[in-house]
């Protein structure tokens, strides 16, 4: 039985991880499935977490240091867990932004019919 899973690491994490940690996590990566060829080039240049979100973030140099089909899936698995973020992060800081507003101004209610009366900010509209 195959003993890999699909684990989504942040960001945050990712760029903490020394070369080891990085290997071993896209070789237990499901979707991304590296390759042994890819392996032993990452070990090769000792790339950290940091310097493969560079290259990530780079097409030229993706394509350059890994195959097009491993390439293109690196970086939709990244750009999804990115994604995961930023749409994670936008819900907090909403909810974070509206528990301010209701315990600062002593506001009892429902905080759902809140956030669902806000209305949306348009930039040069006065409040």
């Amino acid at each position: 039985m195959d003993s890999k899973k699909d684990i989504r690491p942040s960001i945050n994490e990712i760029i903490k991880y020394d070369c080891e940690q990085l290997v071993n996590f896209l070789e237990q990566c499901e979707y991304i499935k590296l390759h042994k060829d890819s392996s032993d080039f990452l070990k090769q240049q000792d790339i950290d977490g940091e310097a493969f979100l560079e290259i990530v973030n780079d097409n030229t140099l993706l394509e350059r240091y890994f195959k097009v089909g491993p390439a293109l899936k690196i970086k939709k698995y990244f750009l999804s867990i990115v994604k995961e973020k930023k749409r994670a992060f936008g819900t907090y800081e909403l909810e974070d932004l509206a528990n301010f507003v209701l315990e600062n101004y002593e506001i009892t209610c429902d905080k759902t019919t809140v956030l669902k009366e806000l209305p949306v900010f348009k930039p040069g509209t006065p409040f």
